[in-house]
């Protein structure tokens, strides 16, 4: 009733038109669907209850991805909103969306700034979390918690260069961070580093990293910073 009230206030102040109302499906991405279709009532009341009051928005929205992919229609709602699913990625790991294929649209790269081999026993990194256990080849990427790569990946997160796996070594820093490229063939300065997404056949699920992380993917992909350049492309197969 409050919310009512409120709403009917808003939409007889003088200069105001109330062009739209929306609500949030919170738990849609589970498979138990009775939280959201209760939500999904309570909102059509609410709706329903304005309607009867002579306020009669234009716009009425519920509906997020995980709702359009599970193809829910709600009554009186003509608009949905599309979230995740815009990056080609599921809301949720939930076996809830069928047979539905996405591809994932977001890649962040990077470049190889620095490479050198170092003996075993050479702490890596600040605090030398990571002490090399062989000779081994290192590379420092241009990449760090300041452009929004999670620090959380510090001795778990791996990149891929040249198609190859390769260990995140010691904690991410600020704009920076080196891995483990022994095994990934020659590397050289200037090469370029899939952090996540696809390059080619090659890909680096998103998901995966969030796990690693102990987050989601759509922190990941809102922290990607500012200062780091967008390119935007046609899509196309191999990238």
């Amino acid at each position: 009733e409050a919310g009512l009230k409120t709403a009917l206030q808003i939409a007889r102040c003088p200069g105001i038109r109330m062009e739209g109302v929306f609500s949030h499906l919170a738990r849609m991405d589970e498979e138990d669907e009775t939280p959201s279709l209760a939500q999904a009532d309570a909102f059509f009341a609410f709706v329903t209850s304005l309607r009867a009051n002579g306020c009669c928005p234009e716009y009425v929205h519920i509906g997020n991805s995980a709702a359009t992919i599970r193809e829910k229609g709600f009554p009186f709602a003509n608009l949905t909103r599309l979230g995740i699913s815009l990056f080609g990625l599921f809301p949720s790991e939930e076996p809830v969306y069928g047979d539905l294929k996405l591809r994932s649209v977001m890649s962040l790269f990077s470049r190889i700034t620095y490479v050198k081999t170092v003996p075993a026993g050479m702490p890596v990194s600040y605090g030398g979390t990571f002490v090399t256990a062989r000779e081994t080849k290192i590379a420092t990427v241009a990449c760090g918690y300041a452009d929004g790569y999670p620090r959380a990946l510090s001795n778990k997160g791996s990149v891929l260069v040249h198609g190859k796996r390769c260990p995140i070594l010691g904690r991410i820093c600020m704009d920076q961070f080196m891995i483990d490229v022994t095994d990934a063939g020659e590397v050289a300065e200037g090469d370029e580093v899939l952090l996540f997404g696809r390059d080619g056949e090659n890909a680096l699920p998103l998901s995966e990293l969030a796990e690693a992380a102990g987050t989601i993917t759509y922190e990941l992909l809102c922290n990607v910073s500012v200062r780091v350049p967008r390119i935007y492309e046609n899509a196309a197969p191999d990238r």
